[in-house]
């Protein structure tokens, strides 16, 4: 016996997707890349301690290498 195709149904949306709803003013960022952005700080601060204290860096050669480099946070 052959079985006829299961015909599928397109359901159309009622409303508006969530995602427009909770539209705000600054771009939502997920769980993840506030995680890699506070890494990143973290990491940023760990090699400008290496810098200062390893490898005798200067504090003028570290803001050179921060703007080329790696924009360091002001706050290191």
């Amino acid at each position: 016996m052959r079985m006829a195709k299961k015909k599928s149904v397109v359901k159309r949306a009622t409303t508006k997707p969530k995602t427009l709803a909770l539209k705000s003013k600054e771009p939502a960022q997920s769980k993840a890349e506030l995680n890699a952005i506070i890494g990143s700080a973290e990491r940023r601060a760990r090699l400008v301690e290496l810098m200062r204290e390893e490898i005798h860096f200067t504090d003028e050669a570290i803001a050179r290498f921060a703007q080329h480099r790696v924009q360091i946070d002001a706050d290191y």
